[in-house]
């Protein structure tokens, strides 16, 4: 099949069906679904990459992030992937390994033209301090944004949640069962969210009037959890009331290392996996799927309307949950 064979079969024009592939916006419904039936009833495939050396949209959103330590990842592409085929496009997915990277596959994709837009999950922020190239397709950023003075980085659209609120009913609960010590296990300070729950953590601390608090960075995985129990509080005698974990496996790894002791310390996590709710540990719930198809949608109307790239850097900022449950709450321990 090709397109001109396309055209015959559905009564309209070569360049017709080539608009409809992607996604033009002056196509009539009537007209979409003609073209769409053809399709449909041969089986068609467009040649994508033979489309982009033609200049032509090729359907495919290109997803760069930073890594997949955590079941946040996989969430929010499962979430770009909804919004993508909703519109009957793909993504293709590339994970940098290291800062580095991160830019050098960033810079490859923008050359490349095998993909309409990118989106950036999670960019580490030194990303921030080098240019953005003066010409490169649409662009969003997801769970990220980049710094005031970062002037060309903040004219691209960008979601991300709100982790004030979270963090301080979180400490303020905390307060509330009689904890009077809280730890911060703070994640990498490369990582947006991670200097947010910081931020809000101290704040909060501050504003609630926690009698001893700490912050300790650096944690993002179990073992980084596991190893901060073994070197900083090696002994029940050193531990703190509660900790508040950057995410639910750096929580778990704490909990791996208290378990089975006498002594009550309360545990939370951050993103809400089955196994925190298994487990009954107290976690903020983050709308994962949620921020990958807002990202993904952002960046469809960027592509699908000629006019949207002079439009003003729009920002999403989606709501958290706070569970409680029995590993923060005092005598339920």
């Amino acid at each position: 099949m090709t397109l001109r064979r396309i055209a015959e079969l559905a009564g309209t024009s070569k360049s017709t069906v080539s608009r409809v592939l992607t996604n033009h916006p002056r196509i009539s419904q009537r007209t979409r679904e003609k073209v769409l039936a053809v399709i449909e009833e041969h089986h068609y495939r467009p040649n994508l990459f033979a489309r982009a050396l033609a200049g032509g949209r090729t359907g495919l959103l290109g997803v760069l992030s930073s890594n997949i330590s955590s079941g946040f990842f996989a969430e929010v592409i499962r979430g770009l992937d909804i919004a993508a085929s909703r519109q009957r496009g793909h993504i293709v997915v590339s994970i940098a390994h290291g800062n580095d990277d991160y830019s050098q596959l960033l810079n490859e994709m923008l050359a490349s033209g095998q993909v309409d837009g990118l989106i950036l999950i999670d960019p580490p922020l030194d990303l921030f301090n080098s240019p953005l190239p003066e010409k490169h397709i649409p662009l969003v950023l997801c769970a990220s944004q980049p710094p005031d003075g970062a002037r060309a980085w903040r004219e691209l659209d960008s979601v991300t949640v709100d982790n004030a609120k979270a963090m301080r009913d979180l400490v303020r609960h905390l307060l509330e069962q009689g904890h009077q010590h809280i730890v911060h296990l703070a994640g990498p300070q490369n990582i947006y969210d991670a200097q947010q729950r910081r931020a809000a953590f101290e704040e909060a601390a501050k504003q609630l009037h926690v009698p001893q608090f700490d912050i300790l960075d650096g944690h993002l995985v179990q073992t980084d959890g596991r190893e901060t129990m073994r070197s900083r509080f090696s002994k029940p005698s050193q531990w703190p009331d509660a900790f508040v974990a950057f995410n639910d496996s750096v929580a778990f790894g704490v909990l791996a290392e208290i378990n089975g002791a006498k002594q009550r310390i309360a545990v939370t996590g951050w993103d809400n996996s089955p196994t925190a709710e298994v487990l009954g540990m107290t976690s903020v719930e983050m709308p994962m799927t949620e921020l990958g198809e807002t990202s993904a949608d952002m960046l469809l109307e960027r592509l699908s309307n000629s006019t949207a790239a002079a439009n003003p850097a729009r920002r999403a900022i989606l709501d958290t949950t706070l569970h409680l449950r029995t590993s923060s709450k005092t005598g339920e321990l």
